[in-house]
């Protein structure tokens, strides 16, 4: 029987090399002009950075380094787990067709930080199902607070990991200190830095702006960010019901980290209503949840339906490529 366009690509393993070389392609395409300007508020230490790396053409490169770091890290996240029933790069394949569709995250931002620190904290995360290791507990909530330090609302995250840890048993009394400890931990060599350089005042004014209440604010959102969201949304959206649907395909391993990817995902979705400001963040952050949960869709799936809906999807790419383009 004559294999499928969906097969061929979920399941070769040149489909990864073969979406990169396209995605810097389409990266060397981007239009230059949009600036990616933070608030301080919003970004907490990320305007230490020098505009330069954030801007123009370094700006671009740095992005496009970062995002092939995290595609990478995808790789290594996806081998580690065994998410997948078959040998396949599409978790990373997805994750990178998703960032060169997304222009708006071409540039070096807040968001590929998140992104990359993310995938580390689930890494250790599902690293320790049925394992109330303080270790992995650590280092699951040191790379969130990692995060935090350019995105002080991160933190807002630390709850639902730890539900996350009880529905994985791997939170108990010694896991749940070690992710104090880990929380507090870049915190503490913050406060230390600010005191050794006398810009206490820094420290402050941290936390000040990461208490600021900002009201939501969608003024600043542009199509392209709509379009290439949706697209994102979508993909999730479609893995997560057909995950819901064969549930049963999986082991018990694997249906807890589709789960919790699944709920982390639907955070995020609700995070936009609440917080548009922080659009990119959390574009970022559904287009790695979007990554693992869409990704085992196309995987599993192979049928005359998901062949053309594949297609289909394919196409819509290109489309939204080409708009976002000459926008």
């Amino acid at each position: 029987m004559q294999s499928s366009l969906q097969s061929i690509i979920s399941k070769h393993q040149f489909s990864l090399p073969a979406v990169c070389l396209l995605s810097i392609a389409i990266w060397l395409l981007s239009p230059t002009k949009d600036v990616a300007m933070w608030e301080i508020p919003d970004y907490g230490l990320w305007y230490l950075l020098p505009a330069s790396i954030q801007t123009g053409m370094l700006g671009r490169i740095m992005g496009l380094v970062f995002t092939s770091v995290i595609v990478y890290a995808m790789v290594e996240f996806s081998n580690s787990l065994v998410l997948l029933r078959v040998s396949s790069r599409m978790l990373s394949t997805t994750l990178a067709i998703l960032m060169a569709i997304c222009l708006c995250l071409h540039k070096f931002q807040p968001a590929h930080i998140v992104m990359f620190a993310m995938l580390l904290s689930y890494l250790f995360l599902f690293s320790s199902y049925q394992k109330p290791s303080p270790a992995l507990s650590f280092t699951t909530h040191l790379f969130l607070s990692l995060a935090s330090l350019v995105c002080p609302k991160m933190l807002l995250l630390v709850v639902p990991v730890w539900i996350f840890q009880i529905q994985l048993s791997a939170l108990n009394f010694r896991s749940f200190i070690a992710s104090l400890i880990a929380i507090a931990t870049p915190y503490w060599f913050f406060f230390g830095f600010a005191v050794l350089t006398d810009r206490l005042d820094v420290f402050v004014e941290f936390f000040k702006d990461a208490c600021d209440i900002i009201m939501p604010n969608a003024d600043n959102i542009k199509e392209n960010q709509v379009l290439a969201c949706v697209f994102t949304a979508f993909t999730f959206i479609l893995g997560a019901i057909h995950f819901v649907f064969t549930r049963s395909q999986d082991k018990l391993r694997q249906r807890t980290i589709y789960d919790i990817v699944m709920m982390h995902g639907i955070i995020v979705l609700i995070a936009f209503v609440f917080m548009p400001h922080c659009f990119n963040l959390l574009l970022g952050m559904l287009i790695v949840d979007a990554s693992i949960i869409g990704g085992r869709f196309w995987v599993v799936t192979d049928n005359k339906f998901t062949n053309n809906l594949f297609v289909f999807q394919i196409i819509l790419a290109g489309i939204i490529i080409a708009l976002s383009i000459n926008m």
